[in-house]
């Protein structure tokens, strides 16, 4: 089983759920036995049962999955939770249930579970049945915790003095939980502390019941509240204070917390010592409180006695991890950015920092009067360093999406910035965080990730760096994995028909560097982006590996087409050889077939769902039936024009203004055709009409070829009427021919309104808007262009065979680090510096700083010192003219004019 299997329910979940699915079923007739002693002997066999140790196996394995960068759960605690169902019908009824009980708790170690809607314990259920022999062997596994809370806070002591009154039985069970460890000075979220419930009863039996309490509980003095008049509040006091030592305890001292006394809190922590038997609770009882009431001095002084016992470092993870465990995701809704950099400069465990997404919680709740300060603890995650910014809340929200959804801009620029805040990541509701921002939002982040570098030593050579961490998808390696021949990815034809497969989640199993520029290509929102020259540098770099490419195509189609041209030529003039025209010819089909076959393992499926691939499969089967059938005018003629068509469309995919023309082809030929589609009707009414009117024929025709000029002009058989109507509609009447007598002047009158006058310029009119609109966007669209080809590339290639990944200009920011650098003064020289080289120089904000950097060289092959490598060559004759790639002057001065002025903003 692989992860791919676990995140779209394939394989390993499918066994999961159907594992459960039968062990629910058996148990459910376990517990259906009419007879106890007859279902102990199925439960023992089930408990030990193959199947119930592959599903704790299958648990397991799925969260070293789930929890890469969290806490793992215990597998006994979730396998608890799969039969809550069945625990909790048992534990209601221990009675009736008890060997149950006592066969399945101890195969779990399921004694400190919480269970059920107030998320009590087995020892919780038991004192509220005062079930005395069940507390007892519950009691006498060393495991047990005497003192563990319900979801209230209420431990089995506080719960049994509560139903003090009930009887004696309560009496035995109180004393029973006493002898095991329980804490009368435990809080509980109550106004009244446990033993003072027992303290209502004043009667002689009961005072020396509460002697025998007093004598059994082994923390010493018992906590009691009490009024102190002089404040008019309830304090912490003793039962019977001047006769009893006071033992400073960690549960005594979240009294203190609970009773609101601070200072005394503060003063007494002094005397607590911490060790290796307490510092469990300290964490869980203690410091989580604090941090929860926002305490900071009470954090500072928790910290300060026992930094070095709960801090604890072991074996590349903390000794108390599971006890600090939502620590900082409190101290984070708190806003508390004190206490939350305190936390972080003393926890080192990353799965511990990354157990929540902290940063993501902290953004979406920085709002109203919280604003500012959550703000600073986002910043102090930010700065720490620790924090994963892949993480997702339960919505699929990055950090990156809830900056922009608020509007944080400066949030959003630091997150740009660094590594791990892909722009292209979407979230449940397939939304990217540019879908949540605006144009300039963006265009402000984008600014701020350009800036001016000056050396002091020579301060005319100046660099302008580009950070294009942003477009770097978060694990290239997984996302590069090939998931084309997974089985857990095949398109299931029938489905239930359930919430989960109806309202599915969108599964994100491909990132690529582009995915970003087609999520702003494709939003009329944020097209306009795309002239930025943040944008417009990134595509340039990219666009390099693929111009070859579509050179390559073009000129190999305009020689096939020259070939075929010739061969038909010849092939109709018997007395001119083939051989040399067909053998181009099928240099150049056989070319075209390589193509397309690559375009299908890019494309996949999406190939046959472009009519133009239709078209040049047709082409080349085409042109094969006219090389095996010789000189056919008609059959050369349309191959003919099919290359012309693929030429057209090869010229127009070109990254210049010819592709704004194209683009108005395509629109104007799309809308015609719609248009036409609804005069279709009108067109064969008068095709109808003019054949009925017009085709009886002239008696004074004597030859067959005179009936045939004239069956035409006289609409003689309905498809020359079809024929002559659709020529009319372009405005080529001929009505000198035509008989107007008998009332046919209507009907062509008619037709000359609507057709002519009303069709014609109404298609006219909307390719005259079309083509100002074009206009208008005549720099987008080119862009636009590229865009879709390199999105449409580099997601094909993904799934692509390896031989054919040789030949993609592939993944940029794969191979090189994602900053790349501009020296203006170098005639715009781009210099990137691949994977392979390493770092050096420190930076705050930008981390390390790159050494080794390279030119993008135009030949390569022209490059084979190290020195032209680095620095580049270029021509040197009158102009100078550079073999490397430059940036284009006009991105240039943009760019100079955005850092400059940023740098006078700062």
């Amino acid at each position: 089983m692989n992860k791919q299997d676990i995140e779209f329910g394939g394989g390993g979940m499918l066994e999961k759920n159907d594992l459960e699915k039968w062990l629910h079923q058996q148990l459910d007739e376990i517990l259906n036995e009419p007879s106890i002693n007859d279902g102990v002997p199925k439960l023992e066999s089930l408990v030990k049962h193959p199947k119930l140790i592959s599903l704790g196996e299958l648990i397991e394995e799925i969260q070293q999955w789930d929890s890469e960068t969290g806490i793992p759960k215990r597998i006994s605690s979730q396998i608890c939770a799969i039969f809550e169902t069945q625990l909790i019908r048992m534990l209601e009824n221990i009675s009736h249930y008890r060997k149950y009980l006592e066969c399945w708790l101890p195969k779990f170690e399921a004694f400190n579970e919480r269970i059920g809607p107030d998320q009590d314990t087995p020892l919780h259920y038991a004192v509220k049945q005062h079930n005395r022999e069940f507390i007892d062997w519950l009691l006498n596994h060393d495991s047990i915790d005497p003192n563990i809370r319900n979801v209230q806070s209420k431990t089995p002591l506080f719960l049994l003095c509560e139903d003090f009154r009930a009887g004696i039985d309560v009496r035995d069970c109180i004393l029973l939980v006493l002898d095991k460890g329980a804490n009368f000075n435990i809080y509980s979220g109550c106004p009244s502390l446990a033993f003072e419930f027992l303290m209502d009863d004043q009667s002689e039996e009961n005072l020396k019941f509460l002697e025998e309490c007093t004598r059994r509980h082994p923390y010493g003095a018992i906590a009691i509240g009490k009024t102190n008049e002089e404040l008019k509040k309830r304090c912490v006091g003793f039962y019977r204070e001047q006769h009893v030592k006071v033992n400073v305890t960690v549960e005594l001292l979240e009294v203190f917390l609970g009773f609101k006394e601070h200072d005394r809190f503060i003063k007494e922590l002094a005397l607590l010592k911490v060790n290796e038997g307490n510092v469990r609770n300290l964490i869980k009882v203690l410091l989580h409180t604090a941090v929860e009431l926002g305490l900071e001095e009470c954090v500072r002084k928790i910290v300060q006695i026992g930094k070095a016992q709960i801090f604890q470092f072991n074996n590349d993870s903390m000794v108390y991890r599971f006890e600090l465990k939502g620590l900082l995701k409190k101290a984070c809704i708190r806003g508390n950015a004190n206490i939350l950099k305190l936390l972080l400069d003393n926890i080192r465990d990353s799965s511990l920092v990354n157990e929540d997404p902290l940063l993501v919680d902290t953004l979406s709740k920085a709002q109203g009067d919280k604003r500012d300060s959550m703000l600073i603890c986002a910043e102090i995650l930010i700065k720490s360093g620790k924090v994963s910014y892949t993480l997702k809340d339960s919505l699929g929200n990055t950090a990156l999406h809830m900056a922009a959804k608020y509007g944080f801009k400066e949030i959003a620029v630091r997150l740009l910035q660094l590594k791990n805040n892909f722009l292209g990541v979407r979230n449940r509701d397939n939304l990217t965080p540019l879908d949540y921002a605006g144009c300039e939002f963006w265009k402000y982040c984008f600014d701020m990730c350009m800036r001016r570098v000056q050396f002091a030593s020579n301060p005319n050579d100046d660099e302008i760096w580009f950070n294009y961490n942003c477009f770097v998808p978060h694990d290239f390696a997984d996302s590069f994995a090939s998931t084309c021949c997974s089985l857990s990815k095949c398109w299931p034809l029938f489905q239930e028909a359930s919430v989960s497969n109806v309202i599915g989640t969108p599964k994100q199993s491909i990132m690529t560097e582009v995915d970003p520029l087609k999520v702003i290509s494709k939003s009329k929102q944020l097209q306009s982006l795309l002239l930025h020259p943040f944008i417009q540098t990134f595509i340039q770099i990219k666009w390099k590996g693929m111009n070859k490419w579509c050179y390559l195509n073009l000129m190999v189609t305009l020689l096939t087409f020259c070939s075929y041209s010739w061969y038909s030529w010849n092939a109709c003039n018997v007395s001119h050889s083939l051989l040399i025209p067909t053998s181009l010819t099928l240099v150049g089909i056989s070319y075209m077939i390589i193509r397309e076959l690559l375009q299908i393992d890019i494309l996949r499926f999406k190939y046959i769902t472009s009519l133009e691939n239709w078209l040049d499969i047709l082409t080349i089967i085409g042109t094969f039936l006219s090389l095996a059938k010789g000189c056919n005018p008609i059959l050369s003629s349309l191959i003919v024009i099919a290359f012309v068509r693929q030429l057209t469309i090869l010229i127009g995919s070109l990254p210049f203004k010819i592709a704004t023309y194209m683009h108005m082809f395509n629109t104007i030929t799309y809308n015609f055709l719609l248009s036409f589609l609804l005069f279709i009707p009108w067109l064969s009414a008068f095709t109808y009409c003019f054949y009925l009117s017009h085709s009886v024929r002239s008696k004074n025709i004597t030859s067959p070829t005179e009936a045939n000029n004239d069956s035409f002009n006289t609409f003689g058989t309905f498809t020359d009427a079809a024929l002559k109507t659709l020529v009319m509609t372009t405005g080529e009447f001929d009505a000198s021919n035509l008989d107007l007598n008998d009332g046919k002047m209507i009907l062509l009158v008619l037709f000359i309104f609507f057709v002519p006058f009303v069709f014609l310029n109404l298609i006219n009119g909307l390719a005259v808007s079309d083509i100002t609109e074009i206009r208008k966007e005549a720099e987008l669209i080119g862009i636009r262009k590229k865009v879709m080809i390199l999105y449409r590339n580099g997601r094909g290639c993904r799934n692509a065979f390896s031989f054919v990944k040789l030949f993609s200009p592939g993944s940029f920011l794969s191979k090189h680090h994602c900053e790349i650098k501009v020296k203006p003064k170098e005639i715009r020289k781009i210099m990137v510096l691949p994977k392979n080289q390493t770092k050096t120089t420190k930076n705050q904000q930008y981390g390390s700083i790159p050494s080794n950097w390279e030119v993008l060289p135009i030949f390569p092959k022209c490059c084979r010192s190290q020195k032209a490598v680095s620095n580049g060559i270029f021509l040197n004759c009158r102009i100078k003219i550079p073999l490397y790639y430059t940036l284009d002057k006009h991105l240039l001065d943009e760019v100079l004019k955005i850092v400059d002025l940023g740098n006078a903003d700062s």
